[in-house]
């Protein structure tokens, strides 16, 4: 999708306003904002300007947006950046979510931090919910280099226990 000069223009205001390392080292920076960053546990993860892991869901793959109501308790959806994703990132691009705000997207997958990391964690990776009649799986979306694309979950398996329905 294209983005208009104005979201653009946001966008770009915003993600200037992010900052703070998370104490990870940085491995591959864009003009966006993102960056991928070695995280322990998980490997070289899509981080937002703040440090903040990104994740998608299984569920949402093509770009369907699920995550609605109590599950943007603790995913909440990230914002659309400027510039070209990290090297090693699927294409960014964006979706419109239900309520016509829009999402940061990564290979077509709309994209989230989890309300319980903090910079330099993905404590969401690999964790299992549900939110009324959907079930989602989580995981940190993760780069293999300047040759890969973050389109796969860290090592294909969860890293964290499964969680049940509010399980945080």
């Amino acid at each position: 999708m294209i983005l208009s000069l104005a979201v653009v223009a946001a966008t770009t205001t915003l993600a200037a306003c992010g900052g703070g390392s998370g104490g990870s080292s940085g491995s591959g920076s864009s003009d966006s904002g993102l960056s991928v960053r070695q995280i322990n546990g998980v490997g070289a993860v899509l981080v937002d300007a703040r440090g903040m892991a990104l994740y998608s869901a299984r569920q949402e793959a093509g770009g369907r947006v699920l995550c609605s109501g109590g599950c943007l308790s603790f995913w909440m959806p990230a914002r659309p950046v400027a510039g070209k994703a990290p090297a090693g990132v699927a294409k960014l691009g964006t979706v419109k979510r239900p309520d016509g705000s829009m999402q940061l997207t990564a290979g077509s997958s709309p994209l989230y931090t989890f309300a319980q990391d903090a910079p330099g964690k993905a404590s969401g990776n690999g964790i299992s919910d549900r939110f009324g009649s959907r079930s989602f799986t989580w995981h940190a979306l993760t780069a293999a280099g300047a040759a890969g694309a973050a389109k796969q979950p860290a090592g294909g398996q969860p890293a964290a226990p499964s969680r049940g329905s509010y399980g945080y």
